[in-house]
């Protein structure tokens, strides 16, 4: 589970293909902010999934 403060690897990947797919626009820096944060809900909010900006089986599954 990814969530606001987690620091680590899957932050960094996260961010690079939430990028690629246009939903965050900062650098992989692989710190859960705020940015990373506001991504994910984007996301979540555009495939139907529960709107939480926390990174769960459901949301990582979906987005890889």
């Amino acid at each position: 589970m990814l969530k606001t403060g987690t620091k680590n690897i899957d932050v960094g990947i996260l961010q690079f293909k939430l990028k690629s797919l246009g939903y965050y626009n900062g650098n992989a820096d692989m710190i859960y902010g705020n940015k990373t944060q506001n991504a994910v809900k984007k996301y979540q909010k555009a495939n139907d999934l529960k709107v939480d900006g926390i990174v769960g089986k459901n949301t990582w599954k979906k987005i890889f």
